[in-house]
């Protein structure tokens, strides 16, 4: 463990979000999205990397460990939160590890627009998503939206995860977290139960398949505020892959769920600077108009309120480069290489009404201290 954990500091002190051990090579660490060997590393042989990985799996884990080939656990070191996948491969036994703070970022230090955030928090009902491509930030922009509600109001806050990776104690609210493999067999087991577990807030993790979905929205139906991921960049995508799971002759009802029960949808990503990452988002207020597009089928016309509807909080991706642009955050260079697309086309003007931007500071970037995450 002393040998791991002086790798995991190390990581953390280039400012590293993960550290890869990985059989006859030297251990790998991702910094700004670029992945390197740590420095004064040596290659590590198979039963060396086998040992240290598996050393560290829970004794509540080793059942799946063995029957599946890998597993997921987290725990805290030195002041950090790690979560770890081990899994068998060619050359042996691989470990991934994701570095994190140990601590929920506040949400007024995520890099989000917080007055927004804070409308969409206070709800008492409805769904909300963060979604995003891996490495995006959704879990630790969770944390932060769930610590806020936790120090904020009185309520009870239910957490389904895969596994826990921010550990958040009770405040004004009463926080219960629930590892699916530890404290319920299945991530469909603990949906369906949480419902009689009298919830105000559920968080429900991803939304992976027909049946998470539809339960997720019967969740927020029944007049909780639930909060889930999706692995999709944008706001239009999402809408059109939580409809598109299902057969065709059910779409139509699950349009009108989704259109009842939607609050908003913040899609980000992660823009990797000299300086840390920066964060860029793009967020999708439901509006009346947004109802009635996703209850008609119009999803392809939402993109066009994104662009208008500023003045409740909406913006769209390039609008959120535009603002950080303009802060000198980012250049437009770094924007098409992350984003992979020209953004020659000229950007849609801001109205007069429109409160959706930031202030330029320190919570837009996220550096050696910062946000690592998901």
């Amino acid at each position: 463990m002393a040998e791991l954990l002086s790798m995991l500091e190390a990581t953390r002190d280039l400012g590293g979000t993960d550290l890869h051990i990985i059989p006859n090579e030297v251990p790998r660490i991702r910094v700004l999205g670029k992945l390197m060997p740590l420095e004064g590393s040596e290659v590590l042989a198979p039963w060396r990397t086998q040992e240290i990985c598996e050393a560290l799996i829970p004794e509540n884990r080793l059942e799946i460990y063995r029957r599946e080939k890998t597993v997921d656990f987290s725990f805290s070191a030195s002041g950090m939160r790690i979560r770890a996948n081990i899994f068998h491969q060619r050359k042996g036994v691989e470990g991934a590890f994701r570095v994190l703070p140990e601590k929920p970022i506040p949400l007024d230090e995520l890099g989000l627009p917080v007055n927004t955030m804070k409308r969409l928090l206070s709800k008492p009902r409805g769904l909300i998503l963060v979604t995003g491509p891996t490495g995006s930030g959704k879990t630790t922009t969770l944390a932060g939206m769930i610590d806020w509600i936790n120090r904020t109001y009185a309520k009870h806050i239910i957490t389904i995860e895969d596994p826990i990776e921010y550990v958040i104690e009770s405040q004004k609210g009463v926080v219960t977290q629930r590892e699916t493999g530890t404290h319920v067999s299945t991530f469909n087991d603990a949906l369906k139960y949480i419902l009689r577990q009298d919830p105000d807030v559920a968080l429900v993790g991803e939304m992976r398949d027909l049946e998470s979905i539809l339960t997720t929205l019967t969740i927020a139906e029944t007049g909780h505020l639930t909060l889930a991921t999706l692995h999709t960049n944008l706001a239009v995508e999402t809408v059109n892959r939580i409809i598109g799971v299902f057969p065709a002759q059910q779409q139509a009802q699950i349009r009108y769920m989704l259109s009842f029960v939607l609050l908003g949808i913040i899609s980000q990503m992660l823009i990797p600077t000299p300086k840390g990452f920066v964060l860029a988002s793009e967020i999708l207020i439901a509006t009346s108009g947004v109802k009635n597009l996703i209850r008609e089928g119009k999803i392809h016309q939402i993109q066009s309120l994104l662009e208008t509807e500023g003045r409740f909080g909406s913006r769209s991706m390039k609008r959120s480069f535009q603002e950080l642009m303009e802060k000198g955050l980012i250049t437009k260079d770094m924007v098409v290489s992350y984003y992979g697309e020209d953004l020659s086309m000229p950007f849609s003007k801001r109205s007069k009404d429109d409160k959706s931007g930031i202030s330029a500071n320190k919570d837009f970037r996220f550096g050696r201290s910062g946000r690592r995450n998901q």
